[in-house]
């Protein structure tokens, strides 16, 4: 399955019965243009993944987030996380049903998810706008459980974050973000709780030159991260010990 927050498709490129926009309200209310996409004004980045259910390979489960701009503040912020489910019935894939599962504006971007310490479900952590809080869900059996929100390290600001990526590593023992003002922002995390611990960032050279991809090696022991010009890694078992990997022209 894949979907540009229009609508969803599945291998063959073919859109999938159910919902004409997935994700409304935001810059996705114009995709439909004339009956066709018009390619212009989908999600914003990391904004849309797909989930498949750890127990019933039948069904699949889908997060996605509108995006909208302040133009007063120069800020992009979410208004609408949705939940949505999609069943597969005689290789078939029929959209389910959606609905919002979020209280309060969120940060555009970032979203992940990484399976809870029995996998039987996943673990989604969405930070606030303009704050260092995240909420907490577990995604388990058809159902969202959002369990509490937590404060830790620092506020993501749209102008200081950018546009980097975030990601949980392999074994779920860290979160990061990329951002352009701090470098990497690192936290641990406990796949049994759900819960961030141990914050720190992590500076590199060249963040502020439009701070891109993230992901860990799959001994978790090293992080990657892109610029615009630049690829780094990490050593987080060296006091983070930062090597450019050189870029080539």
């Amino acid at each position: 399955l894949m979907s540009n927050h229009c609508k969803i498709y599945d291998r063959t490129y073919s859109a999938i019965s159910g919902e004409n926009i997935i994700t409304p309200t935001g810059l996705s209310d114009n995709c439909i243009l004339d009956g066709g996409e018009d390619g212009l004004n989908y999600g914003s980045y990391q904004s849309f993944i797909f989930l498949p259910d750890l127990k019933d390979h039948e069904k699949t489960y889908a997060l996605h987030k509108d995006m909208h701009i302040d133009f007063e503040n120069q800020d992009l912020y979410t208004e609408n996380f949705w939940f949505s489910t999609i069943s597969k019935k005689d290789s078939t894939y029929v959209f389910d049903k959606k609905y919002t599962i979020n209280d309060t504006r969120l940060h555009n971007e970032s979203l992940t998810a990484i399976p809870n310490k029995e996998k039987n479900g996943w673990w989604v952590l969405m930070p606030h706008q303009n704050s260092n809080a995240f909420d907490r869900y577990l995604i388990r059996a058809d159902t969202v459980l959002r369990l509490d929100t937590q404060r830790i390290g620092l506020s993501y600001h749209v102008q200081d974050i950018g546009i980097g990526q975030a990601a949980f590593s392999p074994k779920g023992n860290y979160f990061a973000k990329n951002s352009e003002q701090h470098g990497v922002l690192l936290y641990e995390f406990d796949t049994g709780t759900g819960h961030l611990s141990n914050f720190r960032s992590i500076p590199y050279p060249d963040s502020r030159n439009v701070a891109k991809g993230l992901c860990f090696s799959p001994n978790e022991r090293f992080i990657y991260v892109t610029t615009a010009e630049n690829v780094y890694q990490i050593d987080l078992e060296q006091d983070d010990e930062i090597f450019n990997l050189g870029y080539d022209r």
